[in-house]
């Protein structure tokens, strides 16, 4: 069970609504998760409060005035309100007809000026710079959050928090913890023939002016063109410097930016290491009380246990520091293809591009009909509809 189908069962598991199964998944998810404990903890918080608050009498005379808009609509019967508007008139019956064929056609000249501008046609999409929407940082909004807007509380006396139960603890998390994220670049550039060769023998060096160094890197060429490729670990700090010195080196191919929030994991990790170090200080004290060989066998087992398990979260936070201190920048570098230039047509060309023009514009003009079949058939149903029941309104009221 993750967070989030967790999250949607709280409630549940607070008014005792869920089955032996469901209630056995969330207390397991429970223990081993401090957010969702955090949430359960504030929405109990919530019931309690709204559970305090005192009932709102009813107004004197609420009830005889509701009665009394009751029975007189009742006693006006729908069938003479219906023959006054429809009276015995046919013009009266015309009008409507057409002003539901009217709205129709409106309707469909809203809709219509967009049904056939993108056919035959391709929208060309700028790229986006995905790093320029990356924060460092920034922490994801959770999708299950939920707020609890503030109340009138004239009556009652009390106040509802105005800031959900996920951003709350978001925030004391925030205050708590520096956050752990893990960058990570792609780039591919192409660079002119005679600077190839320059360009990649300078990348080591600015690397190195960085702060960083190559992790990996490979030379290869296909047929006439070469290729380059560089993994470089950067320090965080020099980041987006990094990114912007090696873009300029020629033209931007593509570029793609990531991060990877590991607050949560590090903390973990912390945790069981704090735990483990008081579970071996103890050991030493009962080590040291120990009296026979069995005792002490038994107790340097169990040391050994811990100290292996120590040993293991220190390996994983030292990795998870130098991901985060060091992000990492895959780059490519591609030498720029000679093109040749462009042939004059042949007679035979042109008499195939002319045919495969045909045949475009004649799936084109079919598709233009579709598209204004598939627009017009809601229009005519809903007149259809709607003249169906004026009719059948007209059969019921003056049969």
């Amino acid at each position: 069970m993750n967070c989030g189908e967790c999250m949607e069962l709280l409630s549940p598991y607070i008014d005792n609504e869920l089955t032996d199964t469901e209630l056995q998944r969330v207390d397991e998810h429970l223990s081993s998760c401090t957010k969702c404990r955090a949430e359960l903890e504030a929405l109990r918080e919530v019931v309690d409060l709204c559970r305090s608050m005192e009932d709102v009498e009813v107004p004197a005379g609420f009830r005889s005035g509701v009665m009394a808009k009751v029975k007189a609509k009742e006693a006006s019967p729908w069938r003479k309100v219906a023959r006054r508007l429809y009276l015995s008139s046919s013009k009266v019956q015309i009008a409507a007809v057409f002003l539901v064929v009217l709205i129709g056609i409106t309707y469909f000249l809203s809709v219509s000026g967009g049904l056939f501008r993108g056919v035959g046609q391709t929208k060309m999409v700028a790229p986006t710079d995905p790093s320029a929407n990356y924060i460092a940082g920034a922490p994801a909004k959770s999708e299950g959050s939920r707020e609890f807007s503030s109340a009138d509380t004239a009556a009652t006396g009390g106040e509802f928090p105005q800031k959900s139960m996920s951003q709350s603890l978001q925030s004391r998390l925030e205050q708590t913890f520096d956050r752990k994220v893990i960058k990570r670049a792609d780039l591919e550039v192409r660079v002119e023939k005679e600077e190839f060769e320059p360009t990649f023998r300078k990348i080591p060096l600015l690397a190195e002016s960085l702060g960083g160094y190559v992790q990996e890197s490979a030379l290869w060429k296909d047929k006439d063109n070469r290729f380059g490729r560089y993994v470089l670990r950067i320090p965080e700090r020099n980041f987006a410097t990094a990114l912007d010195q090696f873009k300029s080196m020629g033209e931007v191919i593509s570029e793609s930016a990531s991060g990877q929030d590991v607050t949560q994991e590090y903390v973990d990790t912390e945790s069981r290491l704090r735990a483990l170090r008081t579970q071996e200080q103890r050991l030493l004290v009962i080590l040291g009380e120990a009296k026979t060989v069995d005792e002490i066998l038994r107790i340097e087992m169990e040391l050994t246990r811990v100290r292996t398990e120590l040993e293991m979260y220190q390996g994983q936070l030292r990795y998870l520091d130098n991901l985060v201190s060091l992000s990492t920048i895959n780059l490519n570098l591609r030498e720029v293809r000679e093109e040749e230039p462009p042939k004059e047509p042949g007679l035979w060309d042109k008499i195939r591009n002319a045919f495969k023009k045909s045949i475009e514009a004649i799936v084109d003009s079919f598709s233009a009909i579709l598209v204004f079949l598939a627009g017009v058939l809601p229009v005519v149903i809903t007149v259809a509809v709607g003249v169906g029941i004026l009719i059948w309104i007209k059969r019921v009221l003056f049969k």
